[in-house]
């Protein structure tokens, strides 16, 4: 079997991202959705390969997450309801 991770998020960054004088963390990781067979523990059943950004501000205020499917080249984004952005896409 693989060393990949599955059902938890794994490849873990963070980073700052400063614009202007304002600074932001983001935090990236990749996750992979699955569920073993009952049959065979061995089998896995491959649901989603995805990449998640969630983006906070400097106090630590969660303004947004982003999704990217491992095969598709756009992320979602996904506001929290506090914040002023609408859902839109990243190209």
């Amino acid at each position: 079997m693989s060393n990949i991770v599955y059902n938890e998020p794994f490849e873990c960054e963070e980073w700052i991202w400063k614009i202007h004088d304002d600074a932001y963390l983001l935090k990236k990781y990749r996750q992979i959705d699955c569920e073993c067979s009952d049959e065979d523990e061995e089998m896995f059943e491959y649901y989603y390969d995805f990449i998640m950004i969630s983006c906070f501000d400097e106090k630590g205020t969660h303004l947004f997450t982003a999704r990217k499917y491992w095969d598709e080249d756009e992320f979602t984004f996904f506001p929290v309801q506090t914040a002023a952005l609408t859902e839109m896409i990243w190209k």
